[in-house]
């Protein structure tokens, strides 16, 4: 399973390897009596943020991080990422068990009465909220009943866990027909509307805004212009969106190479970051004698003199909307880049989808619960039982003095069994009476504090975006003030948190807690030099031994350990729709460019398949290159770069691929379909530091070389347009878990961010053919197979058929897995009270517990 955050969480996110720059106040040449725990920040180094800090929302891994300090799970993890429990340990669960009835061979058809798993979660009495609210079982089930509701487009996926009448629930019908097929149903009604409004916008009629009501989609009538104004208003949150993220550039840093001929920078605020995103203010280089370029010009299309937010932000919606009455061609090709190619493209296809699913479901909600998710209140839980489902065996539940007694306990009953379960079980538990809007009214039976199947509902809990939880830390503003409002919370590329003085495993030490935003190619300096405390930088041989390890040695110190991702090369089927141009581009991927990166093998090595190498018991071990993929056919592709062949041949093998889609030459050019085969390959950043950077620059050579037109870009957005589906081809990187599932960032079914980068609402569209749905169908089936049994065998030979088909429809190649490096100042902090003695693990950090860690004071 994909995983993205550092402390001990199971959400799963996507994170790209780049990071901004911030500056905070150095502390080197400081004395011992002037660190302390009470008024000196602990400063961490993160990568770009999205500033999405809502436990139900965020997508990227950083932003995760930061709502991670705030949160506690159900579950925590031990030392090899296995779920664990108790009253020592930072979950809500003082003591869980598992028990399995019957077995496989009892199932008939989908009657699953005699095989099915009991989870039993003991809820401690003694939390409380850093508002010093007390946790309780309602909290629970308003987070279990935000993750089961058919509006959530969040990163969960507790939906996918065959939870007893979760389907009901879901579908509102206890027709299994219906609801085997929902989501199918649904989509197709959510492309029905979505292609009436391109329908329209495609037409070569203008000036007549009524026009639209001739493609207006009959099952829901006089919605067409609801859904075009709404298109108008989610354009607009996107531009405040990237204006908010350009407030986090360094300018004058990541656009370093955009200079005039008197070498002046040309783009040195954020504003001019915002224009130039957005087409108004241009780049145009002027070339030298050597045909490099030489120098830029700038050219400023923005006609005011007011560079306010707002000022700006209404420049660019009007040049795209204002007159929309008029239905231009203009108006309409806009219209239409919105709904394809900008960030509005997802949240629209969300939205509409949700407004089907809530007009569908519409009226009284006929099943209140879900019939599996058991509040109880009990002494024991069951830890044994018979092949009828008698308990045989259970356990006491006793509070931390070791006193039998009452508590509620959260049971939970699956059909079958499921290895990933527990792990979507382990959410974080985020107060319902802060996101919940109408938490009066719960009774904990009938109403949990979700308003089924609600857009609107949905979107006003992701409004909020100040974290609060039970997690060791609270949000805060600069100055310590408590509930701050987001402006102050992440401000001037920094983030502010101070203790939760209500932490159930007591007071952390240190009582402020900083992050401070770093461009990933400064990690490194920014701790030796105390701009920052802490930072996990990517590192070179070189480094290593040079300055890590050698002139640096006295100044910072490290833990090593497994990296639990893999850096990986993703190639969108909603840009590349033809498989056999993405296995074109796969093909000129030379992985060895990034193990050379970091030094040629010692802190790094070749990965196979898409999957991380920490995963020992499912990793394909026998396979050692990309040269024979079996297909679903029986049938052999090959992926493997020619490290061996001559310049002229380098491109043989992508040339066929393209020839094989069809592709046809024309003046030294390849064209599909009378259209150029013209790519943007996109690297996180402005920095060639990266280790996809020599990969990516060498597959656009050879691609080049044989007809396409290729681009490298650096861009440092990639992470946000990433999470929202808008890069054609790109390099990033994965963590992982303990557990091999892939269902949240594969499964055609899954709603996580993940999909929208890999073009699934193309792939699964009646637009595709159906030798690519062929090919996501078996993924998908495999996937489910996958978590059909508990034996790590038959998972692992399984996981095998679904990473060949993974490979098959060529939408991820996998490149490297590396070692990660932790660094932090010598001498700052009290190392004993860092994680196991600072010692660098694969499921746990040096600061995995936080909330122990202190300084050295004087």
């Amino acid at each position: 399973m994909k995983n993205k955050r550092l402390l001990k969480t199971v959400a799963k996110t996507m994170c790209a390897l780049t990071v901004c720059t911030g500056v905070v106040t150095p502390l080197m040449g400081c004395k011992k009596d002037g660190i302390s725990n009470e008024t000196t920040p602990l400063v961490l180094a993160t990568d770009v943020l999205d500033g999405v800090f809502n436990p139900f929302f965020y997508t990227s891994g950083t932003d995760g991080e930061i709502v991670g300090q705030t949160q506690i799970g159900m579950l925590t993890s031990d030392e090899d990422g296995q779920p664990d429990a108790g009253w020592d340990e930072a979950c809500v669960a003082f003591d869980y068990s598992v028990v399995t009835t019957g077995n496989k061979d009892l199932v008939q058809g989908n009657d699953y009465s005699n095989y099915y798993t009991d989870y039993y979660f003991a809820i401690k009495d003694n939390v409380k909220f850093s508002d010093g609210v007390l946790l309780t079982m309602n909290d629970v089930l308003f987070n279990v009943y935000m993750y089961l509701d058919p509006a959530y487009t969040g990163s969960s996926t507790m939906y996918s866990v065959a939870i007893k009448g979760i389907n009901k629930y879901r579908t509102q019908t206890d027709s299994e027909g219906d609801q085997n097929a929902s989501d199918s149903y649904f989509n197709s009604l959510t492309d029905t509307r979505i292609n009436s409004i391109i329908a329209w916008a495609t037409n070569d009629e203008e000036g007549d805004w009524g026009a639209w009501s001739n493609y207006e989609d009959t099952k829901y009538p006089n919605t067409m212009e609801k859904d075009i104004l709404q298109i108008h208003s989610l354009f607009k949150e996107e531009l405040e969106s990237d204006w908010r993220n350009s407030e986090s550039i360094d300018a004058e840093k990541e656009y370093v190479k955009y200079k005039d001929q008197s070498g002046k920078l040309l783009i040195t605020t954020h504003e001019d970051v915002f224009l130039y995103q957005y087409g108004i203010l241009v780049m145009v280089p002027h070339y030298g004698d050597d045909g490099k370029i030489a120098y830029y010009e700038k050219q400023n299309n923005y006609p005011f003199t007011d560079y306010s937010q707002d000022k700006v932000i209404n420049y660019v919606y009007a040049r795209m909307f204002d007159s929309y009455e008029n239905a231009s061609k203009t108006y309409k090709q806009n219209l239409l880049s919105a709904i394809t190619q900008y960030a509005t493209a997802s949240t629209f296809r969300s939205y509409v989808r949700a407004d089907v699913i809530q007009r569908e479901l519409a009226g009284s909600q006929q099943f209140k619960n879900c019939e599996g998710v058991m509040p109880e209140k009990l002494t024991e839980i069951p830890t044994a039982v018979d092949a009828e489902g008698n308990v045989t065996a259970t356990r006491e539940l006793k509070d931390a003095e070791g006193n039998n007694r009452t508590f509620d306990v959260l049971h939970i009953r699956i059909d079958g069994v499921d290895p990933k379960a527990i792990q979507n079980f382990s959410f974080t538990v985020a107060p319902g009476h802060y996101y919940g809007k109408d938490w009066d009214n719960v009774d904990g039976v009938n109403y949990f504090g979700v308003k089924f199947a609600n857009y609107d509902f949905m979107n006003e809990v992701r409004a909020n975006q100040v974290p609060l939880g039970a997690g060791p830390y609270r949000a805060s503003a600069e100055n310590g003030k408590a509930n701050p409002a987001k402006s102050e919370f992440y401000k001037d590329k920094a983030v502010f948190l101070e203790r939760n003085d209500y932490f159930l495993l007591g007071k952390p030490k240190i009582k402020k807690l900083r992050y401070k935003v770093v461009y990933n190619n400064m990690l490194y300096n920014v701790v030796k030099t105390g701009e920052v405390h802490y930072a996990s930088p990517s590192l070179t041989a070189n480094m290593i031994a040079s300055q890590l390890e050698g002139s640096d040695k006295s100044i910072v110190q490290y833990a090593m350990a497994d990296n639990l991702g893999y850096g990986y090369i993703g190639i969108s089927a909603q840009y590349i729709n033809n498989i056999y141009i993405r296995r074109a581009i796969m093909s000129t991927l030379d992985a060895q460019e990034c193990v050379d990166y970091y030094g040629g093998g010692k802190y790094a090595s070749r990965i196979a398949r898409p999957m991380s190498r920490t995963l020992k018991d499912y990793y394909p071990t026998d396979v050692t290159d990309l040269s024979r993929i079996e297909c679903i056919d029986g049938s052999i592709l090959d992926y493997e770069y020619d490290s061996q062949a001559e310049p002229a041949d380098r491109g043989a093998k992508a040339l066929a691929f393209a020839l094989e889609a069809g592709a046809e030459p024309r003046n030294g050019l390849l064209y599909l379909d009378n259209k150029p085969l013209k790519y943007t390959f996109t690297i996180a950043g402005d920095s060639d530091d990266h280790p996809a950077n020599a990969l990516l620059l060498k597959s656009a050579d050879i691609l080049n070389d044989i007809g396409f037109q290729i681009t490298v870009t650096h861009d440092s957005q990639a992470l946000a347009k990433l999470a929202n589906g808008q890069l054609t081809v790109w390099a990033a990187a994965w963590s992982s878990s303990s557990d091999p599932d892939m269902y949240q960032v594969y499964h055609k079914n899954s709603s996580a961010t993940s999909t929208k980068a890999w073009g699934y609402s193309y792939l699964t569209s009646s637009l595709c053919d159906d030798y690519q749905r062929g090919i996501l169908d078996t993924l998908s089936n495999y996937i489910m197979e996958g978590r059909e049994t508990t034996d790590k065998n038959e998972r692992k030979a399984t996981y095998n058929k679904a990473l060949n088909a993974l490979m098959e429809l060529a939408v991820e190649f996998p490149t490297y897995q590396r070692k990660v490096f932790y660094v932090w100042q010598k001498g700052l902090l009290d190392e004993s009270t860092m994680f196991a003695e600072k010692e660098g693990k694969t499921y746990r950090s040096p600061l995995s517990e936080i909330w122990n860690v202190s300084f050295i004071e004087g």
